[in-house]
């Protein structure tokens, strides 16, 4: 949250502290460029020399006007916040392809009012690290002056004052007991003054070094040996450092942003024909759905409710001979089911007793009896 009180030219700006899954997050201005590290190795890489004094002297007055800003920022009230950064160095201080520079990462900056540091943690970058910090007390604003003292030293010698491969351990016991290499000989044509400022700057104690920011940064632009390099000078060397990076990446911003833009269009236009083919579809199954409902509900009740009612109808015409005599009578019976339609038998179709001939005094028997008995069974066996 300290961050986000942060307003100033040479400070990252933090718009939003938020959270997130029960984790804090800063939303920050999005910047384009290099951290000081990675532009001095570039500029080395590329020119094969370490970057002009007066380059880097320029850059760090610029990181003193932003630490004296933070140091002396006050609350709502007027009360002193105390802020000290305490991870100054290389990686934190950012050069933009606008050149700007910009000092970056409070995520560790605590103030004179926080409890949440306790004495005896080490936090921050050890090769840049001020000796009480590294004795585990709660440094002040003069933690941040040695740590500005550390890249001067490293601007002037064009060297790391601490070798990649020496233990932090060793390094440590070596800041904390001020056994610090000296600027004598490490590089020709280094201004005494300069020199001056920079071994104050990295005394042991804080009491003996430059007691604010400001005071530092003065001292740095009243040396003699430099100028300040404008804006304008810093801009046409990082385009003269890195013109053709800077090329590259906008032809593949422009093309990526092409790519997103067509991949855009093609799905926009496959949605719009899409969706007559999805209307379609559902007008059908809706159609289907309907005709569906009536065709079952016409069908009326299933076969297995709709046993016929079986119905017989019978007829009992006489035979008789060319010459008048009486054969018998014929018993026909038909088997219907509801509405009057014929009912299917084994076979399919309809179905007819055989006619049977009876002897003249069987004539009286009703048709009832006819039914009701046996031997009318036996003619409907089939049915």
């Amino acid at each position: 949250a300290l961050a986000a009180r942060l307003s100033h030219p040479h400070i990252i700006q933090t718009f939003e502290v938020a959270e997130l899954d029960g984790r804090h997050l800063l939303v920050m201005e999005y910047l384009e460029g290099k951290s000081l590290g990675q532009f001095i190795g570039r500029y080395m890489e590329v020119k094969q020399a370490f970057p002009p004094l007066r380059l880097l002297l320029g850059v760090l007055v610029d990181v003193l006007a932003a630490l004296d800003y933070t140091h002396t920022l006050e609350d709502y009230d007027g009360t002193p916040l105390g802020l000290v950064h305490r991870d100054v160095s290389l990686a934190n201080i950012f050069v933009t392809y606008a050149s700007q520079v910009k000092l970056l990462d409070f995520g560790i900056a605590t103030s004179d009012q926080s409890t949440k540091t306790k004495t005896g943690v080490i936090k921050g970058t050890v090769r840049y690290m001020a000796p009480e910090a590294i004795d585990g007390k709660r440094p002040d604003h003069r933690a941040d002056i040695y740590s500005v003292g550390v890249i001067l030293w490293e601007t002037l010698t064009g060297r790391r004052m601490w070798p990649a491969a020496m233990p932090q351990l060793d390094i440590m016991t070596r800041v904390t007991t001020g056994r610090l290499p000296s600027l004598a000989g490490m590089r020709d044509g280094i201004s005494p003054e300069l020199m001056r400022v920079c071994e104050r700057a990295l005394q042991l104690l804080p009491e003996e070094r430059y007691q604010s920011a400001e005071e530092l940064r003065e001292a740095l632009l009243a040396s003699e040996g430099w100028t300040p390099l404008g804006p304008q000078e810093l801009g046409a060397e990082i385009r003269g450092l890195i013109g053709a990076e800077l090329q590259k990446r906008d032809a593949f911003v422009r093309r990526t942003i092409n790519e997103l833009g067509q991949r855009g269009a093609a799905a926009k236009k496959t949605q719009r024909k899409r969706w007559p083919l999805l209307l379609a579809g559902a007008l059908a199954a809706g159609a289907l759905g309907v005709w569906g409902f009536k065709t079952f509900s016409s069908a009326g009740p299933t076969p297995a409710e709709t046993k016929p009612k079986l119905k017989l109808s019978t007829t009992s015409p006489k035979l008789t001979t060319a010459g008048g005599n009486s054969l018998g009578t014929v018993v026909i019976s038909r088997v219907s089911g509801p509405g009057g339609r014929m009912c299917p038998a084994a076979s399919g179709g309809d179905r007819h007793a055989r006619a049977i001939s009876r002897p003249a005094k069987a004539q009286k028997q009703s048709v009832a009896d006819t039914v009701a008995g046996r031997p009318f069974s036996r003619i409907i066996r089939d049915a």
